[in-house]
């Protein structure tokens, strides 16, 4: 008696970056020594899943290229039934349970029998879903690379190079099987059955800028500190140019701080010949300290300060800051900036 048969063979392996524990079943044959068989196909089924970032995306395939934490690329090509796949991005981290069946035919079956076998096979071996995800087919022939008796394992080597070992449970259905034999082969390639997306995080806002500093001028408390003397020409309001680049540093530092209003106060120094003018030295110096304070406010508007922010004020000599000599009235003759709300 001569029977026909397909010896099934399933398994999944450690393929992916957390791939699953290996197992491997065969199909339950009760193969009886006193009878001939002829064994027309061999099949290894693969499953597991690979997690990995997105390198590429073809979407006219409907496949990505993944690339696992150990370097390893792997290629995922979405059943039909993953209805995500759009929304994969470059440099998404996705994890797809992956799938693929090859069929070695050891034997020699007729163009019209094959495809019911491989229907049978493919019954047999996974869930319905799962043979109905697996979409790319591919045929070519395999070889034998090597039959090992010790442990009923027969090892195909696909025309792509890739090694497919089938273990089987009964020897007999190695009967026949030698190295460098050539088999025709279907291939089934890795088919995603599922897929979970993990979108790419936004990336972080950027570092809030870094202070502007102004060298000359900073706000401590109530008062801008200036580093520098505002310079007039002689008994004058008009300011000397050495001193724009400090007003400069005053206006950016005022600007800085809308929410405050500040104070210009303008001050002289008691020179000898306006104190021997009396009351009239007096008054010149009360005018001047003013007229100082008005051209600063004027500057510092003019570079953008908002004049509803700013008052103005003038002290003449009526508050010193240093005895009333020469290096002291070098510093009593002076602009001061305060905050007053």
């Amino acid at each position: 008696m001569r029977k026909l048969l397909c010896g099934l063979v399933t398994a999944a392996i450690a393929f992916s970056v957390r791939a699953q524990a290996p197992q491997a079943t065969t199909g339950e044959y009760q193969l009886d020594a006193k009878t001939k068989y002829n064994v027309l196909a061999l099949q290894r089924t693969e499953s597991g899943v690979v997690t990995g970032a997105v390198e590429s995306i073809d979407t006219a395939n409907r496949a990505a290229i993944v690339k696992g934490q150990s370097g390893t690329r792997y290629g995922v090509r979405a059943g039909k039934k993953i209805q995500n796949f759009e929304q994969i991005h470059v440099d998404d981290v996705i994890t797809a349970n992956y799938y693929r069946r090859a069929t070695f035919w050891v034997g020699k079956p007729s163009a019209t029998s094959k495809p019911k076998i491989v229907e049978a096979l493919v019954v047999g071996s996974q869930p319905k879903e799962l043979a109905d995800a697996a979409e790319v087919q591919a045929t070519g022939s395999a070889t034998v690379q090597s039959v090992d008796a010790a442990t009923n394992t027969v090892t195909f080597k696909g025309a792509e190079g890739r090694l497919y070992p089938v273990k089987v449970s009964n020897p007999l259905v190695l009967a026949g099987l030698s190295p460098g034999q050539t088999v025709d082969y279907d291939l089934v390639e890795a088919a995603a059955t599922d897929i979970q997306v993990f979108p790419k995080p936004p990336p972080p806002p950027p570092p809030p800028p870094p202070p502007v500093e102004h060298p000359r001028a900073k706000l401590v408390a109530k008062t801008i500190e200036i580093t520098e003397t505002v310079f007039f020409k002689t008994n004058d309001s008009v300011i000397e140019k050495k001193s724009y680049a400090l007003l400069d540093d005053v206006a950016a530092v005022m600007k800085e701080n809308p929410g405050k209003k500040f104070r210009v106060e303008g001050n002289t120094s008691k020179d000898p010949d306006s104190v021997k003018r009396g009351k009239a030295g007096y008054e010149f110096n009360m005018k001047l300290s003013q007229s100082r304070a008005d051209s600063v406010k004027k500057y510092l508007v003019d570079k953008g300060v908002d004049p509803a922010n700013l008052d103005t004020i003038g002290y003449g000599w009526n508050r010193p800051i240093a005895p009333n000599n020469k290096a002291g009235r070098a510093k009593n003759q002076r602009v001061d900036f305060v905050v007053i709300q």
